[in-house]
């Protein structure tokens, strides 16, 4: 009987044990000790008394700004110290030196963009221009009188005649007139020997400047020469002719001496030739112009061909009626 009681006792302990284990813990059911506010409030260390920090190896600083950031030099655009080719330190060559640079519009030895834009009208620089040298009729004048114009006498314009017996103040009868032919011949290596114009590098140019107090009767031979200088020249008996010279036959005429043989000027470009066809600036190549002074008795060989509409001075019909002369090799028409 005994002996039932004990296995009795022992099976009861056994199934409580069993049963213990399968219910769950009663610790893991709790909250944690962290999530309780209470808990929290009583658990912070409490806060340092006031006073002077304390000085320990943990706490040893420099001052704000007492140390630098290093410059790490080389190690590219985001280092913050110069690009990566150069770390900083500049460049070489004409940049590195004080002062050193290119000139505005250097594009590094190529042609730049304003010699290799054209040059029309205003916008052509003062290098590329052709400046004529200019003279006026007072200084001509001046120089005619003071006898400074080789082969010109001084007083080329002789004075008028005395009044005739019985005819006081009656009209002066004009002087008989000189041949233009006979004329003393000026061009522009004559006034240029003379003092009157300076440097003649493309031409001279003649003006009306003193117009009233001309008087020299002579044949000029210039570049370009206005209209008023041209009404003057002609009012005082004389004449005027505007012939083309390029740069090497104008030296060729004014320093003939460096020259084997004169340098004969070509016809002018397309560009110029309708100033030297046109009879109102006299121009050397009008019909009208060569026929006027042959019929002044101009030499011949002395004129230079025209060539108007596609044929020579003899099949030339524009103009001619204004001279009273008719084209060589023409039968003159009948008389009406």
């Amino acid at each position: 009987m005994a002996l039932q009681i004990a296995l009795l006792l022992r099976r009861s302990s056994l199934l409580a044990s069993i049963s213990s284990l399968a219910q769950p813990s009663k610790v893991a059911l709790r909250a944690p000790a962290a999530s309780c506010p209470a808990r929290l409030a009583s658990s912070a260390p409490a806060p340092a008394p006031a006073g002077p920090p304390t000085l320990s190896l943990s706490s040893i600083r420099d001052n704000a700004g007492a140390r630098k950031r290093t410059r790490r030099k080389g190690r590219g655009v985001g280092s913050g110290h110069g690009l990566a080719r150069s770390a900083g330190e500049g460049s070489k060559g004409t940049k590195s030196h004080e002062g050193g640079s290119v000139s505005a519009g250097f594009e590094g030895g190529q042609a730049p963009l304003w010699r290799r834009t054209p040059k029309i009208g205003v916008a052509m620089p003062r290098m590329l221009r052709r400046e004529l040298a200019t003279l006026n009729l007072d200084r001509l004048q001046a120089w005619v009188d003071a006898g400074r114009v080789p082969g010109v006498a001084p007083g080329a314009a002789p004075p008028p005649p005395p009044p005739a017996d019985g005819a006081a103040g009656a009209a002066p009868v004009p002087p008989a007139p000189v041949p233009l032919a006979q004329l003393p011949l000026v061009t522009m290596k004559t006034l240029r020997d003379c003092g009157l114009v300076g440097k003649v590098k493309f031409g001279v140019k003649l003006l009306a400047r003193g117009k009233e107090r001309f008087a020299a009767r002579l044949r000029l031979e210039v570049t370009q020469a206005s209209a008023e200088a041209i009404r003057a020249v002609e009012a005082a008996g004389g004449a005027v002719t505007s012939v083309y010279y390029t740069p090497l036959a104008l030296r060729s005429l004014l320093r003939p001496e460096k020259f084997e043989f004169p340098i004969k000027s070509p016809r002018p470009p397309p560009n110029k030739i309708g100033y030297f066809l046109n009879y109102r600036n006299r121009g050397y190549l009008s019909s009208r112009l060569q026929l006027e002074r042959l019929k002044a008795g101009a030499d011949p060989a002395s004129l230079v061909p025209v060539y108007v509409g596609g044929g020579p001075v003899e099949n030339a019909t524009d103009d001619l009626h204004l001279t009273g002369l008719e084209p060589a090799g023409k039968p003159a028409a009948p008389p009406a």
